[in-house]
């Protein structure tokens, strides 16, 4: 095997290294900011993962009397 060869093995297996591990990662982005409804105070945000399940994200304590604004983006 010459040094080019290995080094495109080498190249090979990092590329596929690469995709596995983006297979295996989930990505999620916030998609509402989660507001007190009585203060109007931000208190976490909903994160919308690729797959398509939401997961709020506290900032503190989980609170029940909450409501849901959709994020604003940026121009």
């Amino acid at each position: 095997m010459t040094i080019a060869q290995g080094i495109l093995v080498v190249v090979g297996l990092l590329s596929g290294l690469v995709l596995i591990g983006a297979l295996l990662w989930s990505i999620a982005r916030p998609s509402k900011r989660i507001l007190c409804k009585k203060t109007d105070t931000l208190v976490g945000y909903l994160y919308q993962w690729n797959n398509g399940d939401l997961q709020p994200a506290w900032l503190n304590d989980a609170m029940p009397d909450v409501r849901y604004e959709p994020m604003v983006e940026a121009a």
